[in-house]
């Protein structure tokens, strides 16, 4: 997703041209996980020893051909946090189309609201015709402990500036962006659970299958399936598991050089993209929200398709996941309608004999309204 300055309301940047690459939901840096890896602990012990956070952002639009000036606007689901404070790290991208480089720093604009940090950061020297992208990770704000209304909204107000030298005191221009947060408590009693898919029977799928599509050369191939496993989980002691496997076929054959016979071999691959998909039909409600868990061996389908509503992608990643740890997500669903939810969560290749098999895990599934 991104957030671009509509250059006519802001003059001063003039070609300097500024998007929040909110491109989906991976908004924390470096690994981010909300679970002990071990699946031999008591869900107590799981609990006892979750960390990290995670957060889920509004589709706004893709950069960088389908933009639109909205404010990003992200879904933080409190429960099952650890972190506190939460670390609010968000893409940025910079691009000067100016006749000359300047120096960018980004900070608050005004006091930031109640339990809020924002600290500056000097972004550095952008050049002309340079475009650079980071992640400002300088907010956080104190973990809450319960929302009894079932979502508390806060909007923070960050500036950027363009400089003309590198002590950052000559000012050539600035701007503000406003960033809005949704903090989501699934306990509160405001919310009424819509659907709730813990797997934790071993054995129902609650609905969920395999979503899938690949590609194959010769005689390789590709196949997904979904079950429940014990492998790994957020709730004791089942979540639901993603299979995805890529078949490779090698041809030999026996050739003659002019002088002597060898073997030739030719590697053919196959390859797939995988990921969760399931259908929730919701009530008619003021707001509704998908709650669920997320572990992968590789993102990368992830960070291409990302997830998709009724055949649209809504979320990508801005900031790489890290394989192997567990993800909480918080996503906006429409109300009163059919919502097709497709995760995607896998992607593998395979050349030559053989299948090779990637994984995924699901848990702690839920659709709450009111």
């Amino acid at each position: 997703m991104s957030y671009v300055i509509d250059m006519a309301d802001f003059k001063k940047f003039m070609a300097v041209w500024l998007s929040i690459i909110v491109l989906g939901t991976i908004l924390t840096a470096g690994t981010i996980r909300l679970l002990s890896d071990n699946s031999e602990q008591t869900e107590q012990n799981n609990v006892a020893t979750q960390h990290g956070n995670h957060f889920s952002v509004r589709w706004m639009g893709f950069a960088p051909t389908d933009f639109n000036s909205s404010y990003p606007e992200y879904c933080v689901c409190i429960n099952g946090l650890k972190a506190n404070p939460l670390k609010m790290q968000i893409a940025f991208q910079i691009k000067n189309q100016e006749d000359r480089g300047y120096y960018f720093f980004i900070g608050t604009q005004g006091t930031p609201p109640e339990s809020w940090v924002i600290l500056s950061y000097q972004i550095g020297y952008i050049d002309v015709d340079n475009t650079k992208r980071f992640i400002y990770e300088n907010a956080s704000r104190e973990l809450p402990s319960s929302i009894p209304s079932g979502r508390l909204t806060e909007t923070i107000t960050l500036v950027v500036k363009a400089y003309y030298d590198d002590q950052y005191s000559s000012l050539y221009s600035e701007d503000d962006v406003y960033v809005t947060f949704n903090f989501i408590d699934r306990l509160s009693s405001a919310w009424t659970t819509q659907y709730k898919d813990d797997f934790d029977d071993g054995v129902d799928t609650h609905g969920w299958s395999a979503c899938y599509d690949g590609g194959v050369e010769s005689s390789s191939g590709y196949s997904a399936s979904v079950s429940a496993s014990d492998d790994y989980y957020r709730s004791f002691q089942y979540s639901l598991k993603l299979s995805a496997g890529a078949y490779g076929y090698t041809y030999a054959q026996y050739v003659w050089s002019g002088t002597y016979w060898y073997w030739q071999y030719t590697y053919y691959a196959g390859w797939i993209w995988a990921g969760y998909t399931k259908t929730f039909v919701t009530p008619s409600a003021s707001e509704v929200y998908l709650l669920f868990s997320i572990r992968s061996s590789n993102w990368d389908t992830f960070k291409q398709r990302g997830i998709m509503i009724n055949g649209t992608t809504y979320f990508k990643s801005d900031v790489d996941p890290q394989p192997n740890a567990w993800y909480q997500f918080a996503i906006p669903l429409r109300s009163n309608c059919t919502n097709i939810v497709s995760i995607w969560a896998s992607y593998l290749s395979k050349s030559g004999s053989g299948w090779a098999w990637t994984y995924s895990y699901l848990d702690n599934v839920y659709v709450i309204a009111k």
